[in-house]
């Protein structure tokens, strides 16, 4: 499995830069006589008409990263793509953006303007200019903004209607270039190579994105079944329909839920699956609430539908041969490990959980762990939080604790989940306890990193 999964990954990277070598060789064939030429502007606008391909390139590949692909979310995982995707934006960003200056900045030397009457003066003479600078200011947009919510730690709704902006972009962008693209207007080949390029990358977004949710619905008729309260500030939300032997998903994993409930804005929210894949009757999602859209969704009625993606990522399913995990939970972060947990006991492992919450009222599926605990003897249960708590360890996961209650930590693999500032702190723990970093994996349900 660890094989394939580095296959996927290679794979990846081997189409971009397939496609980066096929866009760079169309791109010399139309630019060469520029840089023959030996002139600074043509050289300018030469150099920006190949970073204008390569930025939308770049874009098409965000689409292709967070297309919620079974094939790469199963290998590669959410968090992994998540950090791609914004890297990965930044590129095009760049790009996109160097694009735009040495075009202006070429055709400013040409006619001998400054960059701002350039810029005006195309505007006013090519009609798609206009279209290109909306699709540079939609894209100025969506950076901008993005870098301000993270920082700023905002709603995910935030993020989530930003990047709406993207679609805008991408249909400036096209009709921009299919109106004013020297490369593409020059080579009849390269045209259909861009065009199919778009038609993929698009049309499998549209799909997996838009499509395949729906069509999981007809065939699944998914409603919530019941909700049940775990404590003052989380509910678990069972999901029933039909055909649900059919419905498979690994301990671990998670979905994409949109509840279609009224009076409840339809979004799409990254849960994980808190149920044992074991029982097929029911999927189960535990939700705290810490916004405005999980608060309403503990007031989920039964019989709403459900519009669900997935099962998605890979927590969880990176065991090799060691015989020893170690599972760590942080408050709602509970979800997944609550059945990796089951999983790994079942299996015969030596497994430990340590389970920290700031709060007594913050412990949730307590219950089902400690039966856990009860009928497997391999499995340890060690919960810590900072209230004084009779059986419970009071303080922080710290060093002393884990070396107190974990051991040969350096034999295990180690998987967290929980608030991101622990998980860092847990990971940093676990390193200096010795154990590799290749061992820890971590669940960051968060779209904004």
């Amino acid at each position: 499995m660890y094989k394939f999964r580095k296959l996927i990954s290679a794979s990846l990277l081997f189409v971009l830069a397939t496609n980066i070598g096929v866009i760079t060789y169309f791109w010399w064939q139309g630019s060469q006589s520029y840089f023959a030429a030996s002139s600074v502007a043509l050289t300018y606008i030469g150099l920006g008409r190949l970073f204008g391909l390569l930025g939308v390139l770049f874009v098409l590949q965000q689409f292709v990263l967070i297309g919620r692909i079974p094939l790469l979310e199963q290998s590669i995982g959410q968090d992994k793509l998540s950090r791609l995707h914004g890297k990965t934006g930044y590129v095009a960003f760049t790009f996109i953006c160097l694009h735009a200056f040495f075009i202006v900045a070429g055709n400013a030397i040409l006619t001998n303007k400054s960059l701002i009457g350039q810029s005006w003066f195309m505007t006013q003479t090519y009609d798609d200019v206009l279209k290109a600078q909306l699709a540079l200011l939609f894209l100025f947009a969506v950076v901008g903004s993005s870098i301000w919510i993270v920082r700023k730690k905002l709603r995910y709704e935030w993020w989530h209607v930003v990047h709406l902006l993207t679609y805008a972009f991408v249909l400036f962008a096209f009709g921009h270039q299919l109106e004013l693209g020297t490369t593409l207007n020059q080579d009849t080949v390269f045209s259909v190579y861009w065009l199919a390029l778009y038609v993929v990358v698009l049309g499998g977004f549209g799909f997996y994105r838009f499509l395949n949710p729906l069509l999981q619905y007809c065939k699944y008729r998914f409603v919530v079944d019941k909700v049940v309260k775990e404590s003052s500030s989380a509910v678990s939300i069972y999901i029933s329909g039909q055909n649900m032997t059919r419905f498979n998903w690994n301990s671990g994993q998670y979905a994409i839920f949109t509840f279609l409930q009224k009076g409840l804005i339809p979004q799409p929210h990254p849960f994980s699956i808190s149920w044992s894949p074991l029982d097929k009757d029911v999927i189960r999602v535990t939700i705290k609430a810490v916004g405005d859209y999980t608060k309403k969704l503990q007031n989920l009625k039964p019989g709403a539908k459900v519009l669900v993606e997935g099962p998605l990522g890979v927590f969880g399913q990176q065991v090799g041969p060691e015989k020893q995990v170690l599972l760590v939970a942080g408050g709602i972060g509970i979800t997944p490990i609550r059945c990796l947990y089951e999983r790994y006991a079942r299996n015969g492992r030596d497994v430990v959980l340590l389970y920290a919450a700031k709060k007594r009222e913050d412990f949730v599926l307590n219950r089902e762990v400690e039966e856990i605990a009860q009928e497997f003897d391999n499995a340890k249960l060690v919960y810590i939080c900072e209230d004084d708590i009779k059986g419970v360890q009071k303080g922080r996961i710290s060093r002393e604790l884990i070396e107190q209650h974990v051991s040969d930590i350096p034999g295990r693999r180690a998987f967290v989940c929980g608030p991101p500032a622990m998980m860092n702190a847990v990971e940093k723990l676990l390193i200096d306890l010795g154990l590799p970093k290749r061992k820890i994996f971590t669940e960051r349900f968060s779209f904004l990193k």
